[in-house]
C-alpha cells in the first residue's frame, strides 16, 4: 500500500512539473513574440531608416501607383500534374496584373504541408525580386502583388 501511495505521490509531482513547465512555455512564448515586435532578437543595424520612416514612405508609394481593376483568376491557371512545378517567373508572365504570393505558390504546384517547399519558395521568390525579374507592388497596405519585368 504503501509503494502505490508513493507512486501516486510522483505521479502528482510530475503532473504538477507538467503544468509548471506548461505554464512557462506560455509565457516564453509571449516573451519571444514581445521581443520580436521591439526588435530584439537580432542585431540592428544601425544604417537601416526607423521603421516609422518606412511605412511612411510605403504608404506614399501605395498612394501612386495605379493597376488597372484585379480580374478574377480561376484557381489554377496551369494545371499540371501532381509533383510538377512550374517556375514562377512563367506564371507570372501569363498573367500581366500579377498574383499574391499565395496565389502564385499555388499555381507553382508546390505543397502547403511541405515546409521546406514552402521555405524554398520564398528563397527564390526573394532571389528574383533582386535579379529584378519580379517587382512587388502594393495597390494598397494589405495587398501584395508580385508582376514579371520585362
Amino acid at each position: 500500500m504503501r509503494r502505490l501511495q508513493a507512486a501516486l505521490a510522483q505521479i502528482d509531482a510530475a503532473t504538477a512539473a507538467h503544468a509548471a513547465a506548461l505554464a512557462d512555455l506560455d509565457r516564453l512564448n509571449q516573451s519571444i513574440l514581445a521581443k520580436a515586435f521591439r526588435g530584439e532578437l537580432v542585431e540592428q543595424d544601425h544604417d537601416d531608416e526607423p521603421a516609422e520612416l518606412t511605412l511612411q514612405r510605403l504608404a506614399a508609394d501605395a498612394s501612386t501607383i495605379l493597376l488597372p481593376p484585379r480580374k478574377l483568376w480561376p484557381a489554377r491557371l496551369h494545371p499540371r500534374p501532381p509533383g510538377k512545378w512550374c517556375p514562377f517567373f512563367e506564371i507570372l508572365q501569363s498573367v500581366p496584373e500579377g498574383l499574391s504570393p499565395e496565389e502564385l505558390f499555388r499555381q507553382s504546384g508546390r505543397s502547403e504541408v511541405d515546409l521546406d517547399q514552402v521555405e524554398r519558395f520564398y528563397v527564390d521568390l526573394r532571389q528574383l525580386v533582386r535579379d529584378g525579374k519580379v517587382k512587388e507592388t502594393r495597390p494598397d497596405s494589405a495587398t501584395v502583388l508580385l508582376v514579371a519585368q520585362k
